[in-house]
């Protein structure tokens, strides 16, 4: 998206990959504030994922793009079909996108799905079938929107599928009488899946009901099998009902001091100053927008505050320093006092290298184990491309089930594709076999944001920050103190 045709377009989020189909329906949807009076603008990209192991857009196949105000959408009736254009051949037919709109219901809930099939239609000439789930609501423009695919179980008539959950807006957008649609489909491996029956429903009756127990109905309104749902409801609390009752949030500042910075004597170093009142450069920007922000649910307005990639006074380089240089003065106070003591240890330190993450992260994930009664939020700030990648993974899935989140800012013009890896917006991370218990990384480039009003930064950057710190607290069955309702 863009607010202008002179911005830099920013990604804000990607669907699930839908393999081998060329009528795809994601059930991956996006919540967008929507201002009248003004100018949004969108860009919708389908591609075709060539390199599954990147996730660089440029090493994928474009499909097709439109592109088109976000008016034109949420003023379509609810359905908004268009074709699909591809840049370099404007002539050639590339399909058509239908993106479907409706203004979001604020309903904090969660439901908990458990499914079972059984006694399933056999669809395959020489087995039995391959069944999974999709479940869809219908939408204010007479269409079905899926909201959640199940996995697919090989060469049975009888599953019982992994438990899933969606949040009440997801799957009904707070209206509990929607009908929704569950389908049974027999997956082919050429994506032309083949529908063993459906059940029609809603959340309301299945409710009253503790779940759901009915015939499958193929197209032909015969019986072709039997789901048994089990549901459970669960209360969830906004982030303001958290910080409203004394909730504590801290945040530790950590900033890049390698050499790809270049010399801050120079001006085409990252870390020049030019001494001017008001001229920031790009560390000192993203400290300033950020700290901000986050200054108000800080209590005590004290920061941790350290460096990485430098060689010490002492000659040691260090991957985890203290940004006053002093161990005993690892807390600076106030946003001020932070641009302040960065100033003075650019002053003092040499810049070195390489880029490591994995010990200023184990250092916060220690401190969040020692004081479980906060939630810290971690900054880094960097120009680079992570030299521990390995490291720095395992130190984010131990760190997953812990309360903190990690916001990682890409300043300069360095190849940031694995700082999205990092960030498990499409799928957990991963180390090994141990999966992340939930998303905690928010990766933004600066680039994007330079020449717009500073607050742009500090809104995308910390957009993801609410979520992640109820998912939290949902994950640990935490809820405010002294709750009422709202």
């Amino acid at each position: 998206m863009r607010d202008a045709t002179s911005q830099p377009w920013i990604e804000i989020g990607r669907t699930e990959t839908i393999k081998n189909n060329l009528n795809p329906k994601w059930t991956k949807s996006f919540i967008i504030d929507y201002f009248f009076e003004r100018n949004q603008y969108i860009k919708l990209l389908v591609m075709d994922i060539d390199d599954s192991s990147s996730t660089n857009i440029d090493k994928q196949e474009t499909l097709g793009i439109l592109e088109c105000s976000l008016a034109n959408i949420v003023t379509s009736g609810g359905s908004f079909k268009q074709p699909l254009i591809h840049p370099k051949h404007p002539n050639e037919k590339r399909g058509f996108i239908t993106a479907i709109s409706e203004q979001v219901t604020s309903v904090n809930a969660i439901i908990h799905f458990t499914a079972r099939a059984t006694h399933l239609d056999r669809k395959d000439l020489f087995g039995s079938s391959d069944p999974f789930l999709v479940i869809s609501r219908s939408t204010e423009s007479g269409m079905w929107q899926p909201v959640h695919k199940t996995e697919v179980h090989k060469n049975t008539l009888n599953v019982s599928f992994s438990p899933f959950q969606l949040t009440s807006q997801q799957l009904c957008n707070g209206d509990n009488f929607r009908t929704l649609r569950i389908e049974c489909f027999d997956w082919n491996r050429s994506g032309s899946h083949e529908l063993i029956g459906s059940i029609e429903t809603c959340l309301d009756q299945m409710l009253k009901q503790n779940g759901l127990s009915a015939q499958f109905m193929s197209k032909k309104s015969k019986k072709a099998g039997e789901l048994q749902l089990q549901i459970k409801y669960e209360r969830c609390y906004s982030f303001l009902e958290y910080i409203s009752t004394g909730y504590q949030i801290s945040t530790s500042i950590n900033i890049d001091f390698t050499g790809s910075n270049g010399d801050p004597k120079f001006t085409n170093s990252l870390h020049y100053r030019s001494g001017q009142p008001g001229q920031f450069n790009q560390y000192q920007s993203a400290i300033w927008c950020i700290g901000s922000i986050l200054d108000y649910y800080d209590s005590d307005h004290m920061y941790p505050c350290f460096g990485f990639g430098a060689k010490l006074p002492n000659n040691q380089v260090s991957h985890c320093f203290p940004l006053s240089l002093d161990p005993i003065r690892v807390q600076v106070q106030s946003i001020q006092g932070v641009l302040f003591t960065y100033d003075q240890c650019l002053n003092a330190v040499t810049l070195y290298g390489p880029t490591n993450f994995s010990l200023i992260i184990n250092q916060t994930a220690a401190y969040a184990r020692s004081n479980m009664s906060s939630y810290h939020i971690m900054l880094i700030i960097t120009d680079g491309i992570i030299s521990d990648k390995n490291e720095t993974i395992r130190e984010i899935v131990e760190a997953s089930v812990l309360p903190m989140s990690i916001i990682i800012v890409g300043v300069g013009n360095a190849d940031f594709s694995d700082m999205n890896v990092l960030d498990g917006d499409v799928e957990p991370l991963k180390y090994g076999n141990k999966r992340a218990a939930r998303d905690i990384v928010q990766f933004v480039s600066f680039n994007d944001f330079v020449g717009r009003d500073p607050s742009a930064l500090a809104a995308h950057v910390l957009a993801e920050v609410p979520q992640q710190f109820t998912s939290y607290m949902r994950m640990n069955g935490i809820v405010p103190a002294n709750t009422r309702p709202v």
